[in-house]
């Protein structure tokens, strides 16, 4: 499949409405467009991961990638976005309007703010306009990680074990839409990802679905670590990519 494809590669829509955006997508609007017992990832899954589409695992967490050129890329990458199938005229306008602001705000940042330094408590040093920017794009949706600092220690160990488990050339968009075949993936890499996602180093928020019915099948389901396929469990979100779940679901405990 063609990754280029972007946002406009699942038909889907908002489960709910973001507060105070009244350019949202609408969650009944859409689902007319989706065969009757379909589920697939809603807006901030969608969004987040085009807007990191092409920055992989290793050039995020590189020691010298410049925050600045993180969110240069996410700019680059919203400009593209024109069309995108599940949302509104103006809701792209919007989005493109805020990463760009965001863009300008952040691109006096020293080459040293690092993408990897925000983590560990480099956001809360950022300067107030530019945290400004990076809250107006989370409430479109931007499910933006390191806004929460994480202990330096626990996030090195998480890093590291993505790198040595070999993700580091995959992006969001490819966690997302790859499946976590048993036959390509050890159980080591698989408890090195859901220990990232489940840490929310790779994605802050739970993973959304939209449905055309209004029972939503992926939610309150994990990825069993044995089997790989969804199964019951209350609280998590899980995602099948075809004869198994998807990298990026909620594991089991």
């Amino acid at each position: 499949m063609d990754k280029k494809v972007l946002l406009g590669f699942v038909v889907t829509v908002a489960v709910v409405f973001i507060a105070g955006c009244q350019t949202c997508p609408d969650k009944a609007e859409a689902a007319q467009a989706l065969p009757k017992g379909h589920c697939g990832y809603g807006p901030n899954v969608r969004l987040t991961y085009s807007l990191f589409y092409g920055q992989t695992i290793e050039y995020l967490f590189a020691p010298d990638t410049p925050a600045k050129d993180v969110i240069a890329g996410w700019k680059a990458n919203a400009d593209k976005m024109g069309g995108a199938v599940g949302f509104p005229p103006g809701f792209i306008q919007s989005l493109k309007q805020r990463a760009n602001e965001l863009h300008q705000s952040a691109a006096g940042l020293n080459a040293t703010v690092t993408y990897r330094s925000l983590f560990t408590g480099g956001a809360a040093a950022l300067p107030q306009p530019v945290v400004a920017k990076l809250k107006a794009l989370e409430q479109l949706g931007a499910d933006l990680p390191f806004l929460n600092p994480v202990d330096p220690v626990e996030f090195d160990a998480i890093v590291q074990d993505l790198l040595d488990m070999n993700f580091g050339k995959m992006d969001l968009y490819a966690l997302y839409h790859t499946p976590a075949d048993p036959a390509v993936f050890t159980d080591v890499q698989i408890e090195a990802i859901a220990n990232a996602i489940e840490k929310k180093v790779l994605r802050a928020g739970q993973v959304d679905f939209a449905c055309a019915d209004v029972t939503a099948k992926a939610a309150n389901m994990c990825c069993h670590k044995t089997t790989r396929v969804c199964v019951a469990y209350p609280g998590r979100s899980c995602s099948m990519c075809g004869l198994y779940c998807c990298l990026a679901s909620n594991w089991c405990p």
